[in-house]
């Protein structure tokens, strides 16, 4: 195709993603050489979304790493306002080029780098990667961008926001990362009017949720927090949270599974407790809510589908009677529940259902639950497979929130 023709399509390109497959001139000389010549010949006038992946297509592919993307990115950049940068480890995120966006992009709105470091083949595990060749100079830079909203990033590391100034990331709306401590405080002091907030809590960063309670993020709509181990949760920070929010619909807390004496508790929760926390949340569409040593019993699931109606994931560490809850749970309690997991805190001791009123119990929770299409009761396992198959015609999506 020449290049008059190349130019046609370009002047109407809005969306752009680049995807690298195996090939040998890939492995030898970087993916990006096939492209750098005829990217930087053309001009985009009205592309948005950049989206650079090394993502496999299939088992066979290999992963061919982004080397360097701002000899064929910098001319793309002016008009964007999403980048998507993806990749197993090999994006270079360097200084130059984070200078060089925010700079030259001055309309970005979101940047989400996705980058995962592969531990084995086949695939098991995804862990974040840290994007060691990052600095504070090119946070600070990323910080300053006036229209940034979203910010999706593996690591950010508590040195790098040391030198935030008033007005950082003053149209951050959404903030997705790893981080410490210091790091998380010094942010949120800035950015008050977040609506979404995921975070994964470093080593040590016992505080998180003390944090993000004292922040008084009252725009906030989701909350995702991934403490680190052995955090001990206060349920006053759980409450300050929900009284400081108008309209939290999505609540999320659950901690990395490792050894039980690694596992995050939360002090004091009791099923009066949660009713009080569910009391505050009104307008809850999703709640996860996974920790060690739970005491909750049935009685807190009945609490979170009473206090929040429109509520159709729920993921809770506790331990129920399900004989008990069919009879106490009055017809149109669950009306809305979709997505049902029950982690009992101690799974092999769980009472064990007997077969012959199995699928009576089945029979009465799917009357009871008319939408519930992804039960799953870890300590039960045949009850949650035959919940599994009468309702698995209910089925729209993947389950997970």
């Amino acid at each position: 195709m020449d290049k008059n023709r190349r130019q046609r399509y370009a002047n109407h390109i809005r969306t752009l993603w680049l995807h690298s497959k195996h090939e040998v001139d890939d492995l030898e000389f970087g993916w990006e050489g096939r492209f750098h010549a005829k990217l930087t010949s053309l001009s985009f006038p009205i592309l948005r979304d950049l989206s650079i992946s090394t993502y496999p297509w299939s088992e066979e592919d290999h992963y061919a790493p982004i080397r360097n993307p701002i000899p064929y990115s910098q001319p793309l950049m002016k008009t964007l306002r999403i980048l998507d940068l993806q990749g197993p480890g090999g994006v270079v995120i360097c200084d130059e080029f984070l200078l060089a966006l925010s700079s030259q992009s001055k309309n970005l709105e979101k940047l989400d780098v996705c980058i995962f470091l592969i531990l084995s083949p086949p695939l098991s595990k995804l862990w974040p990667e840290p994007i060691e060749s990052m600095s504070s100079e090119a946070f600070l830079n990323l910080s300053r961008m006036p229209l940034l909203l979203e910010l999706e990033i593996p690591v950010i590391q508590g040195v790098w926001t040391e030198g935030l100034e008033l007005g950082a990331f003053t149209a951050l709306q959404n903030l997705d990362c790893q981080i410490d401590s210091c790091g998380l405080e010094r942010i949120l002091n800035l950015v008050p009017r977040l609506h979404k907030l995921s975070i994964r809590a470093m080593a040590k960063a016992t505080d998180i949720l003390s944090i993000i309670a004292r922040a008084k993020l009252v725009w906030l709509a989701e909350l995702k927090v991934t403490p680190c181990a052995r955090t001990k949760i206060s349920v006053h920070d759980l409450f300050s949270i929900a009284d400081n929010v108008a309209d939290m619909k999505y609540f999320h807390i659950r901690p990395v599974y490792t050894r039980d004496v690694d596992q995050a508790v939360i002090d004091g929760l009791d099923d009066t407790k949660l009713l009080a926390l569910a009391q505050r949340l009104p307008k809850l569409r999703a709640f996860r809510l996974l920790f060690g040593g739970s005491i909750l019993t049935d009685r807190s699931l009945i609490s979170l589908v009473t206090q929040c109606p429109e509520l159709d994931f729920c993921w809770l560490s506790a331990t129920v009677d399900y004989q008990k809850l069919i009879k106490e749970a009055p017809l149109g309690t669950f009306t809305n529940l979709e997505n049902l997991k029950i982690w009992e805190p101690d799974g092999n001791g769980a009472k064990k259902i007997e077969i012959n009123d199995l699928q009576s119990m089945v029979k009465a929770l799917t009357k009871l639950m008319p939408k519930l299409a992804f039960p799953d009761f870890p300590a039960h396992p045949d009850l949650s497979l035959s919940l599994e198959e009468a309702v698995s015609g209910r089925r729209s999506f993947d389950g997970e929130v």
